[in-house]
């Protein structure tokens, strides 16, 4: 196969990847969430379609920040009926939990699931292998040496992160109005509004699943907050990856509550509105642009097929290049 397929291959893999991690949302083991399945099928294409994708769609290097989407739906899920189904789930935690931190913020929340799908043995072994990817983790990050982050967040950061990035990003994309410097009074409301809106809606509607979930909603946003502090509020498309789980998170309960069949009508029609002002973000978000900047894929290739030692490709940024050892 030609090294000029490599980028397109490695689109559409990650791609690839992400549509199975939010296609969990689908399976009839979210039934107890969302019992029709044109409500699981809704809340799948939401999935596909948030407007703050930028960062990790498409892109392998930060599937472990999409990996916790599958890990929320995993952690909302009920058991499976199967043998097959019951291995593939352990592995399936065991690889998202071994491929980031994130297992470190999700294993308390595997307690609960053992708890709501009545303590069974599959959930305790589903909690068990989340718990060792935890430590493995937690050991990692303890014995490492990266720094340079912030360090300075506050409650006030996080609850203008909820707002201004989770909210802001269903309701505004990536749209630079969302920069905390300059931003309009409306938009601050707006955001703050619609967040507020979500919690209250879904608290009083499922107020057992959303309390769980809204406590990891906040777990996941608080250790990216204390990390970088303000930075988090410097633009639409700063930091995404540490937002998509979050906006799962909320969206997965806002459909759980539009498609409740005994949740009373005007508290169903609050969660479809809170999802229908995201209309026009996903729109405009939708199209996809190419970088201004084309990789010269075909110069490695010539590069390989030469007899030379060495050989040396322009890359991107300007600047940057490529040393090919024959």
């Amino acid at each position: 196969m030609p090294i000029t397929a490599s980028p397109t291959i490695y689109a559409a893999a990650a791609v690839a990847a992400y549509l199975v991690l939010a296609s969990l949302v689908l399976s009839d083991r979210m039934a107890w969430l969302i019992p029709s399945p044109a409500g699981r099928a809704f809340a799948f294409v939401l999935l596909c379609l948030i407007p703050i994708l930028d960062e990790v769609y498409g892109n392998i290097a930060n599937l472990i920040f999409v990996g916790g989407i599958g890990l929320a739906m995993l952690v909302m899920s009920g058991d499976p009926r199967t043998r097959g189904g019951t291995v593939a789930e352990i592995v399936t935690v065991l690889v998202l939990g071994l491929s980031g931190p994130l297992s470190v913020m999700f294993a308390p929340f595997f307690i609960h699931r053992w708890f709501r799908n009545g303590r069974t043995r599959h959930s305790l072994l589903v909690l068990a292998t989340a718990t060792v990817t935890a430590i493995v983790q937690l050991a990692v990050y303890l014995n490492s040496t990266r720094s340079g982050t912030e360090g300075s967040g506050s409650i006030g950061i996080l609850v203008r992160t909820a707002g201004y990035r989770v909210g802001g990003g269903w309701l505004y994309g990536t749209d630079d109005i969302i920069v905390v410097d300059g931003m309009h009074r409306w938009v601050q409301v707006n955001t703050m509004l619609w967040i507020l809106a979500v919690g209250v809606v879904t608290l009083y509607a499922l107020p057992k699943v959303a309390v769980a979930a809204w406590t990891l909603f906040t777990v996941l946003l608080v250790a990216p907050t204390m990390a970088y502090g303000d930075v988090f509020l410097s633009g639409g498309l700063i930091l995404q990856r540490h937002l998509i789980t979050p906006t799962a998170i909320a969206l997965v309960l806002l459909v759980a509550v539009a498609f409740q069949p005994h949740a009373r009508q005007w508290i169903r029609s609050i969660a479809i509105g809170c999802l229908l002002l995201g209309a026009g973000a996903v729109v405009s978000s939708f199209p996809l642009y190419a970088h201004e900047t084309e990789p010269q894929m075909d110069r490695v290739q010539a590069c390989l097929n030469s007899d030379a030692p060495r050989c040396t490709v322009p890359g991107h940024p300007k600047g940057w290049t490529t040393t090919l050892n024959g």
